[in-house]
């Protein structure tokens, strides 16, 4: 019975024992370290990579519950099998709920059959895990671009023309609803271009008031109008030698427009209130979420200024129509934002991804992220689950996140069992255990409360 080679550290004070077993893994080409004691384990551990640790309940010097704990902190992917006597299962299960892959009988004769079977199983485990966990960074690696993420048919297109366009200067316009992630790209334009050392700026033409527009871009001196008690630099001065991200190019005015045009054409301008010319050498990266061909149409876009703008377009695509990069973008914000808030959450359910897939995002991506830390707020386990989706759209306003859980194939009986043990869960929990009071949070009878842990399995 051979399988990979693994690392396996053995700590029993029996030291017959930990031989018969060196010899045993050492058959198998395993690499085997024995100890007898807690202090010499975790010695050992500080030193060397362990697949697989085998370790007594009762050591010498503590209690193996304790050590496994040490181990599952410190070396989280270390697989633990626990060794006890006969009269200490409920010990043993108890280790299994703390992260333990198997416990042995070890009182008589163990059966070393199974020991090696077990340690073969626990070590196929580390390294799936291991091979999991590579591949999701490669898979991150090849499907990302700085902080875009996608594995599309669309969105490689649109990295590959980011990387082609970062190595030119010429003017770039990126089309998308809003919450594409239209600064994303534009910013990824910047970093990968010669411009990186210098700024990247970038102004919301759709938030600045229009009396205050044209002194945001170009300055203005010192009187120039009411209020102007100082000289101010505008964003293209701010920028030289870097970029200007213009967002939403639509919503300028026509005036603003024409001296925007004459700058592009020219590279010079005129602060407000100033006959002096300045120069400066910008990149200018426009954005909008309007069709700028019917804004020419209807005489709200001048057309001369569309084509010095749109010499390269990006267009991007919606979510609701790369729905194959929703869970690659699921599990980018799940890690990103639970670090972020100091949450241990791993992933989402089978049911909230299917929620999460069925919905048509009019926020775009951006929808999708603030559903994400939405559920991370309000999660109270290491998994977002679709009752959690279901109260963050029953609490927010508006009806932005109309996820809707009657799919096909839903089962309303397995909601219910799943909510009812969950909450059971988190009563006897807040409770510390206690049977009366954790029925009392419920607003049940201690006996309905014993009625839905026997159903549920729950000790």
């Amino acid at each position: 019975m051979e399988g990979e080679r693994g690392n396996i550290l053995i700590v029993d004070d029996e030291q017959s024992f930990c031989d018969v077993l060196k010899e045993i893994f050492e058959e198998m080409r395993w690499n085997v370290d024995t100890c007898g004691t807690i202090k010499e384990g975790l010695e050992k551990l500080k030193s060397g990579a362990y697949d697989v640790v085998i370790t007594d309940l009762k050591l010498p010097d503590g209690r193996g519950e304790d050590f496994l704990k040490i181990v599952k902190e410190t070396n989280p992917d270390t697989e633990v099998i626990v060794l006890t006597a006969y009269g200490t299962v409920e010990s043993a299960v108890e280790a299994m709920k703390s992260g333990a892959f198997h416990y042995i009988l070890k009182g008589g004769k163990v059966s070393i059959e199974e020991l090696k079977l077990t340690s073969i199983k626990a070590l196929e485990r580390k390294k799936l895990k291991e091979e999991n966990r590579r591949l999701w960074r490669e898979l991150y690696r090849e499907f990302s671009f700085e902080n875009i993420v996608g594995r599309s048919k669309a969105m490689q297109e649109i990295f590959e023309l980011i990387r082609r366009v970062s190595l030119v200067d010429t003017p770039v316009l990126i089309e998308g609803e809003s919450g594409t992630g239209k600064e994303l790209v534009a910013r990824a334009i910047h970093h990968n271009s010669p411009r990186r050392l210098k700024p990247f700026v970038a102004i919301n033409c759709a938030s600045i008031p229009e009396t205050l527009v044209e002194s945001e871009l170009f300055g203005h001196i010192k009187g120039a109008f009411t209020g102007a008690y100082t000289s101010k630099k505008g964003l293209f001065e701010v920028a030289d030698g870097g970029t200007v991200f213009l967002d939403e190019i639509g919503d300028l005015s026509l005036p603003v427009q024409a001296k925007l045009l004459r700058f592009l054409q020219e590279k010079t301008f005129q602060p407000i209130g100033s006959t002096e010319e300045k120069k400066v050498d910008v990149r200018i990266i426009c954005a909008t979420n309007k069709n700028l061909k019917d804004e020419m149409l209807s005489g709200r876009f001048r057309e001369d200024l569309f084509y010095r703008i749109n010499v390269v377009s990006i267009k991007l695509p919606p979510l609701r129509e790369r729905k194959e990069d929703i869970p690659l973008l699921v599990r980018h914000f799940v890690e990103k934002f639970s670090k972020e808030l100091k949450k241990e959450i791993k992933r989402v359910s089978d049911e909230a991804m299917e929620m999460l897939l069925n919905y048509s995002y009019p926020g775009n991506v951006r929808e999708l992220e603030n559903i994400i830390i939405g559920a991370i707020t309000l999660e109270s386990s290491d998994l977002i689950q679709a009752e959690t989706l279901l109260l963050l759209k029953k609490n927010r306003e508006g009806t932005e996140i109309a996820l809707d859980p009657l799919r096909e194939g839903f089962n309303l009986e397995k909601v219910i069992a799943e909510t009812e043990k969950k909450y059971v869960k988190m009563a006897l929990e807040k409770a510390n255990g206690k049977q009366a009071k954790a029925a009392e949070i419920l607003g049940i009878t201690p006996r309905q409360l014993r009625y839905l842990m026997d159903k549920y399995g729950i000790k």
